[in-house]
């Protein structure tokens, strides 16, 4: 179901990004300062790609910094204002505690 896109080998973390074949992309493991880099500039050409949609499933992120969640925000500003309908979705659990600490999200 998922094509490999990326895997980024750093050394403290493992990040893999596939792409569904609906054009979900999904992120397994470590989204952090050690491959915001390399993220940003994979969801940067996908970007340039004028999508109808992008929905990043964060399911399988272990954790989540502060300059990641900077990212998706920037990226969604990014993606708002090209007219692609950009979406969040699975959040795992680390991600929803991150969230909640950085207050854009309520205690469920």
């Amino acid at each position: 179901m998922y094509d490999k896109l990326l895997i980024k080998n750093g050394r403290i973390n493992n990040m893999e990004i596939s792409k569904s074949r609906e054009g979900d992309i999904c992120f397994l493991g470590e989204l952090n300062i050690y491959n915001v880099k390399e993220v940003k500039s994979h969801l940067d050409n996908i970007l340039r790609e004028n999508p109808a949609k992008i929905r990043l499933d964060l399911s399988g992120i272990k954790d989540i910094d502060t300059s990641c969640i900077q990212l998706l925000l920037s990226l969604k500003k990014l993606a708002k204002s090209k007219g692609i309908d950009y979406k969040l979705v699975n959040p795992s659990e680390v991600v929803k505690e991150a969230f909640r600490l950085a207050g854009m999200l309520k205690k469920e």
